[in-house]
Protein backbone atom coordinates (compact mmCIF):
# COMPACT_ATOMS: atom_id res chain seq x y z
CA UNK A 1 0.00 0.00 0.00
CA UNK A 2 1.33 3.31 -1.12
CA UNK A 3 1.87 6.25 1.62
CA UNK A 4 2.83 9.50 0.26
CA UNK A 5 2.56 13.16 0.66
CA UNK A 6 1.74 14.97 -1.92
CA UNK A 7 -0.22 18.09 -4.11
CA UNK A 8 -2.29 17.14 -6.84
CA UNK A 9 -5.12 19.14 -8.60
CA UNK A 10 -7.99 18.47 -11.38
CA UNK A 11 -7.04 21.10 -14.60
CA UNK A 12 -9.04 21.36 -17.63
CA UNK A 13 -6.74 21.59 -20.30
CA UNK A 14 -3.48 20.78 -18.50
CA UNK A 15 -0.29 20.52 -20.56
CA UNK A 16 2.38 20.03 -18.49
CA UNK A 17 4.40 19.35 -15.10
CA UNK A 18 7.63 20.07 -13.93
CA UNK A 19 9.46 20.67 -10.48
CA UNK A 20 13.22 20.35 -9.66
CA UNK A 21 13.53 17.43 -7.44
CA UNK A 22 16.27 17.31 -4.83
CA UNK A 23 18.00 13.97 -5.26
CA UNK A 24 18.00 12.05 -2.21
CA UNK A 25 19.07 8.61 -1.05
CA UNK A 26 16.49 6.90 1.12
CA UNK A 27 16.72 4.18 3.24
CA UNK A 28 14.92 1.09 1.61
CA UNK A 29 14.95 -1.96 2.93
CA UNK A 30 13.88 -4.03 0.17
CA UNK A 31 10.94 -5.87 0.93
CA UNK A 32 9.02 -4.56 -1.65
CA UNK A 33 9.26 -4.39 -5.05
CA UNK A 34 7.96 -0.54 -6.16
CA UNK A 35 10.70 1.17 -3.13
CA UNK A 36 10.67 4.94 -2.67
CA UNK A 37 10.09 7.43 -4.70
CA UNK A 38 10.17 11.27 -5.67
CA UNK A 39 8.07 12.59 -9.02
CA UNK A 40 6.23 14.57 -11.08
CA UNK A 41 2.92 12.54 -12.94
CA UNK A 42 0.13 13.49 -15.38
CA UNK A 43 -2.54 11.48 -15.60
CA UNK A 44 -5.80 11.14 -16.65
CA UNK A 45 -8.70 9.31 -14.97
CA UNK A 46 -11.56 6.90 -16.23
CA UNK A 47 -9.99 4.90 -16.96
CA UNK A 48 -6.67 5.62 -14.55
CA UNK A 49 -3.51 5.91 -16.76
CA UNK A 50 -0.39 8.21 -16.10
CA UNK A 51 3.43 9.31 -16.73
CA UNK A 52 5.10 9.56 -13.58
CA UNK A 53 8.68 10.77 -13.76
CA UNK A 54 11.30 11.56 -11.17
CA UNK A 55 13.66 9.33 -8.70
CA UNK A 56 13.01 6.08 -7.66
CA UNK A 57 14.49 3.57 -5.33
CA UNK A 58 13.27 0.22 -6.19
CA UNK A 59 13.56 -3.39 -7.38
CA UNK A 60 11.55 -2.82 -10.31
CA UNK A 61 14.55 -2.44 -12.97
CA UNK A 62 16.09 -5.97 -12.54
CA UNK A 63 15.54 -7.39 -8.83
CA UNK A 64 18.50 -5.20 -7.51
CA UNK A 65 18.11 -2.59 -5.09
CA UNK A 66 19.18 0.95 -7.24
CA UNK A 67 18.32 4.48 -7.13
CA UNK A 68 17.92 5.96 -10.66
CA UNK A 69 15.59 8.11 -12.30
CA UNK A 70 12.91 6.24 -14.12
CA UNK A 71 9.72 6.61 -15.97
CA UNK A 72 6.60 4.71 -15.27
CA UNK A 73 4.14 5.27 -18.29
CA UNK A 74 1.25 2.98 -16.77
CA UNK A 75 -1.41 2.41 -19.29
CA UNK A 76 -3.22 -0.80 -17.28
CA UNK A 77 -2.63 -2.86 -15.14
CA UNK A 78 -1.43 -5.52 -18.13
CA UNK A 79 0.49 -2.78 -19.70
CA UNK A 80 2.61 -0.76 -17.19
CA UNK A 81 6.09 0.41 -18.58
CA UNK A 82 9.04 1.11 -16.76
CA UNK A 83 12.28 3.07 -18.27
CA UNK A 84 15.40 3.83 -16.27
CA UNK A 85 18.51 5.78 -16.08
CA UNK A 86 21.63 6.16 -14.05
CA UNK A 87 20.56 7.77 -10.99
CA UNK A 88 21.79 11.93 -10.27
CA UNK A 89 24.19 12.61 -7.83
CA UNK A 90 22.68 13.14 -4.37
CA UNK A 91 21.92 16.55 -2.94
CA UNK A 92 21.74 18.06 -6.06
CA UNK A 93 18.35 19.61 -7.91
CA UNK A 94 17.44 17.92 -10.93
CA UNK A 95 14.79 19.39 -13.42
CA UNK A 96 12.03 17.13 -14.49
CA UNK A 97 9.31 17.85 -16.76
CA UNK A 98 6.31 16.12 -18.32
CA UNK A 99 4.89 17.33 -21.42
CA UNK A 100 1.72 16.26 -23.38
CA UNK A 101 1.81 18.00 -26.83
CA UNK A 102 -1.23 15.77 -28.56
CA UNK A 103 -1.40 12.89 -28.86
CA UNK A 104 2.72 12.54 -27.42
CA UNK A 105 3.60 12.36 -24.02
CA UNK A 106 7.29 13.67 -23.76
CA UNK A 107 9.48 13.29 -20.22
CA UNK A 108 12.27 15.27 -19.48
CA UNK A 109 15.29 15.46 -17.41
CA UNK A 110 16.94 18.72 -17.96
CA UNK A 111 16.15 19.87 -21.33
CA UNK A 112 17.66 16.47 -22.35
CA UNK A 113 14.18 14.07 -24.22
CA UNK A 114 14.33 10.78 -22.14
CA UNK A 115 11.11 9.46 -24.13
CA UNK A 116 7.94 10.05 -26.09
CA UNK A 117 5.10 8.16 -25.68
CA UNK A 118 1.58 8.05 -27.53
CA UNK A 119 -1.04 5.72 -25.74
CA UNK A 120 -2.63 7.63 -23.14
CA UNK A 121 -4.83 10.24 -24.34
CA UNK A 122 -4.62 13.76 -22.52
CA UNK A 123 -4.53 14.32 -18.80
CA UNK A 124 -6.79 15.87 -16.46
CA UNK A 125 -4.74 15.74 -13.51
CA UNK A 126 -1.25 16.59 -12.05
CA UNK A 127 -0.02 15.01 -9.15
CA UNK A 128 3.71 16.13 -7.26
CA UNK A 129 4.95 13.49 -4.55
CA UNK A 130 6.95 11.73 -2.39
CA UNK A 131 5.89 8.04 -1.42
CA UNK A 132 7.05 5.06 0.17
CA UNK A 133 5.56 1.55 -0.30
CA UNK A 134 6.51 -0.24 3.08
CA UNK A 135 6.59 1.05 6.81
CA UNK A 136 10.35 0.07 7.10
CA UNK A 137 11.06 2.08 4.39
CA UNK A 138 11.94 6.33 4.65
CA UNK A 139 9.99 8.55 2.80
CA UNK A 140 11.64 10.53 1.10
CA UNK A 141 13.61 13.67 3.62
CA UNK A 142 15.03 12.71 7.18
CA UNK A 143 13.79 14.47 10.57
CA UNK A 144 15.95 17.39 10.35
CA UNK A 145 16.03 17.36 6.49
CA UNK A 146 13.18 17.13 3.99
CA UNK A 147 13.79 16.33 0.67
CA UNK A 148 12.38 19.37 -1.58
CA UNK A 149 10.85 20.29 -5.02
CA UNK A 150 11.61 23.73 -6.00
CA UNK A 151 10.09 25.85 -8.57
CA UNK A 152 7.30 23.34 -9.22
CA UNK A 153 4.61 24.31 -12.08
CA UNK A 154 2.08 23.16 -13.93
Amino acid sequence: MARYAATVKVVAGITGVAASIQEYDPYYSGNNGTGTNMTVMLLKRNPTQWGQLGWMKSKIDNGTIQRQVGIEYYISSSDNRFYFWPGKTIGTYTPYKIYYQAPIWRFYAYTTELTAQALIPAPTEYQMFGETHDLADQMPGGINGHALFKFAKY
